[in-house]
């Protein structure tokens, strides 16, 4: 009997290799990771590309833990990284219990990070193998929101590294890495929205675009749904259609101001100003399965210290004061231990009539109305929306999707075919 891939990869893995695990939305990697580390935390390092990514994954973010510095790194930066060399050997070095790292949302990390994670990995274990001989286990997907890059820096990226793209570095090349694709779908059972959807994010890989562009707007466009749920591209627009649908609320508000200290992100709103009717996103999973972080629903009541939300499937939850965690990973007598190092206190909702394409990536929403605005300006943004519904009768689009909507990294695009992904 074959083994199924998920199985594959946790053999490779646990044979001390390099792995890259790679698919589109819906196919389980987040869960494959967290399943994983409950095998492997004694001896593994988790990080994330950005706050949100290192929370949900009760770990650090890269940036904290090895440094990296904001913008570009300078020789000036490297200078004074060595200077500290033995702040980082506190975590890293040959007598640690550390082997691998696990890296999630590894589409959002910039060429110049990954090359300072594998310089810095270097310095600390005095070993020239690639990341200083860690195992170096990433999962993300390519095709879905990729690292931030401004233009100016987008040139100078390309001028110092020859990419911005972590993929095309030396550093990835000369490292072996064993890929992986998950391909089975779970979010969406219907296999001829599966197979469009796969033929957006992957630009006609599959066959004729437009037949893709073509269903989505026969079905979707000015669907009248009963939802509640926008997603769009700024968070300008979000702001501004989340705050229109609050003001049409004639209820008392209710104010809750975070505790928070030494956090690296904002998991959920600082100020958090809720009124009974109002629409929100749950930001947490609950331990017994009540909700998750993604469930939407309606304030049905509020009090100084907890929320009642009916969620979007009918049950009656009270959402509390959530309590975020900033970890420092530290080795006390050889054992891998992580410490606290900051934390954020809220109510664990926001709200929710309008997300951008970035918040709702990870996200599994029952409906949703799309507006893409005047035009699309990143890769991937159509797909993750479209695939964040279950089925295509929820989906409804302001405006027609166009060719020129679809956008894909060609850097991307050459990286899956000389890897046999698409």
């Amino acid at each position: 009997m074959e083994q199924s891939i998920e199985d594959r990869i946790i053999d490779s893995v646990f044979a001390g290799k390099n792995a890259f695990v790679m698919g589109s939305g819906g196919v389980g990697k987040s869960v494959l990771f967290k399943s994983m580390n409950l095998l492997l935390k004694e001896d593994t390092v988790c990080v994330g590309s950005t706050g949100v990514s290192a929370t949900n994954i009760e770990g650090c973010t890269a940036h904290k833990i090895f440094g990296i510095p904001i913008g570009i790194p300078t020789e000036a930066d490297y200078n004074k990284a060595r200077k500290n060399i033995n702040k980082y050997r506190k975590l890293f070095n040959p007598q640690s219990p550390i082997k691998r790292i696990f890296f999630d949302e590894i589409s959002m990390c910039r060429a110049d990070a990954y090359i300072w994670i594998d310089w810095l990995l270097k310095e600390c274990y005095r070993n020239k193998l690639p990341f200083g001989g860690l195992q170096f286990v990433k999962f993300g997907d390519l095709f879905q929101l990729g690292a931030v890059v401004k233009p100016e820096e987008r040139c100078l990226l390309q001028d110092i590294y020859g990419t911005s793209n972590f993929f095309d570095t030396d550093v990835y090349n000369s490292s072996e890495t064993n890929i992986f694709h998950m391909t089975k779908v779970y979010r969406q059972s219907n296999p001829e929205l599966i197979k469009h959807l796969q033929n957006i994010r992957v630009y006609g890989s599959m066959f004729n675009l437009q037949q893709s562009l073509d269903y989505f707007n026969d079905l979707c466009l000015h669907n009248k749904i009963d939802s509640n749920d926008y997603l769009v591209t700024t968070n300008k627009k979000a702001d501004e259609l989340n705050l229109i649908n609050y003001n049409k609320i004639k209820e008392k508000e209710f104010v809750y101001k975070a505790d928070y200290s030494c956090f690296d992100s904002e998991p959920a709103p600082k100020v958090l100003k809720l009124k009974k009717g109002c629409r929100v996103i749950i930001l947490v999973n609950h331990p017994e399965g009540e909700y998750n972080n993604g469930t939407k629903g309606y304030v049905t009541s509020l009090a100084p210290d907890y929320i009642c939300v009916r969620t979007d499937d009918g049950k009656d939850v009270v959402i509390k004061e959530n309590k975020w965690t900033s970890y420092d990973y530290k080795t006390v007598k050889d054992k891998l231990v992580k410490k606290e190092r900051g934390y954020f206190s809220q109510i664990a909702v926001k709200l929710a009539y309008a997300l951008t394409s970035h918040r709702a990536q990870g996200v599994t929403l029952e409906s949703a109305i799309i507006d893409l605005g005047s035009r699309v300006f990143a890769p991937a943004i159509p797909y993750v929306c479209l695939s964040r519904v279950k089925t295509v009768e929820q989906i409804s689009l302001t405006r027609p999707l166009r060719k020129q909507d679809i956008i894909t990294d060609k850097h991307v695009f050459d990286f899956a075919k000389r890897n046999n992904l698409i």
